[in-house]
C-alpha cells in the first residue's frame, strides 16, 4: 500500500475513533502530498515527512514528530550506510576525492536514498576517498 493510501485510511480511522488532533494532522499531511498530485510515489511522499518532520523539530512539536515517525522508513545505522557507501564507490570505480560529487549523486539516487542520512554518507564518502588517493 502507498503512503498516501495508507494515510488516507488512517484519516479514516481516526474519524472512526474520532480523535480530532490526529484527523487535523492527518489532513495537513495529506494536503501537503496531494498538491505534488492525486497518484503521489512513496519516494515524493517521503520527502515530504522529512520536511515537515524537520519544521516540527524547528517548533518543538514532539506530537507531530511522533505521528510522522509512524510513516517514515528507518534509517540505516552508520555501518549500513557505510556498507551501501563501498558497494557504489566500488561499482562505479569512484577511487579519488575528485569523484566526491558523483559518488554523492549515486548515492541521493540508489533505491536506499531515503533510508541514509545524507550528512553520515558524505563522511563515509569523503574519509573513504581521502586514504585511497
Amino acid at each position: 500500500m502507498k503512503l498516501q493510501e495508507q494515510f488516507q485510511n488512517d484519516l479514516k480511522a481516526a474519524m472512526i475513533k474520532r480523535d480530532s488532533e490526529l484527523m487535523s494532522f492527518l489532513r495537513v499531511i495529506l494536503g501537503e502530498i496531494n498538491q505534488k498530485g492525486k497518484d503521489v510515489s512513496d519516494e515524493v511522499s517521503t520527502k515530504i515527512l522529512k520536511t515537515m518532520r524537520s519544521n516540527a523539530e524547528l517548533m518543538n512539536n514532539p506530537y507531530e514528530i511522533e505521528v510522522i515517525d509512524r510513516y517514515l522508513p528507518a534509517m540505516f545505522t552508520e555501518d549500513q550506510i557505510r556498507e551501501v557507501v563501498v558497494k557504489i564507490l566500488n561499482d562505479n570505480k569512484l577511487v579519488t576525492i575528485k569523484d566526491m560529487g558523483k559518488a554523492m549523486g549515486f548515492i541521493k539516487s540508489s533505491e536506499f536514498a531515503s533510508r541514509i542520512d545524507g550528512t553520515i554518507s558524505s563522511k563515509i564518502v569523503k574519509e573513504i576517498l581521502s586514504v585511497v588517493q
